[in-house]
């Protein structure tokens, strides 16, 4: 029950993460809006305003057709939602699950076919941008609240 509960599709998750990233992106853009002038200036409002942007610029790859139909098992962190970078660290985790699912599929495998081949080259250039995409997020420095 678990693994039918927990399984996703590599597109499905690309679509999550896309959304999940967005949401963080407008919480911290909407922190430092709400930040009063004289703070936004100051080195916490620089840092919220440069996760905000940063977030809001990365730019999910998008997987073809069939690879987006690779299947795959995420557990998620039950407490994610706690604080921001809870849930910032879950979206990394995501991330992971996805390349090591694109690993799981091409692992030693030899191609039998040309169709079989173009297949891994797909999933070799998706995981490639994917990998990029992930150097990307974890190189963002999340900003803890006041305090």
């Amino acid at each position: 029950m678990r693994d039918n509960y927990y399984t996703w599709t590599v597109g499905d998750a690309c679509t999550s993460i896309e959304g999940d990233v967005e949401t963080l992106a407008e919480e911290f853009q909407n922190w430092y809006d709400n930040t009063p002038g004289q703070l936004q200036c100051e080195e916490k409002g620089c840092e919220v305003e440069s996760c905000a942007s940063a977030l809001a610029d990365l730019q999910m790859p998008e997987p073809s057709e069939k690879v987006s139909g690779i299947t795959f098992v995420h557990l998620p962190d039950r407490e994610a939602n706690v604080s921001r970078p809870r849930r910032y660290s879950e979206v990394c985790s995501f991330v992971e699950s996805v390349l090591s699912a694109l690993d799981d599929v091409t692992g030693p495998n030899e191609a039998q076919t040309e169709e079989d081949q173009e297949f891994l080259n797909e999933i070799d250039d998706f995981r490639s941008e994917l990998d990029s995409y992930k150097d990307e997020l974890e190189g963002i420095e999340i900003p803890v609240p006041f305090g």
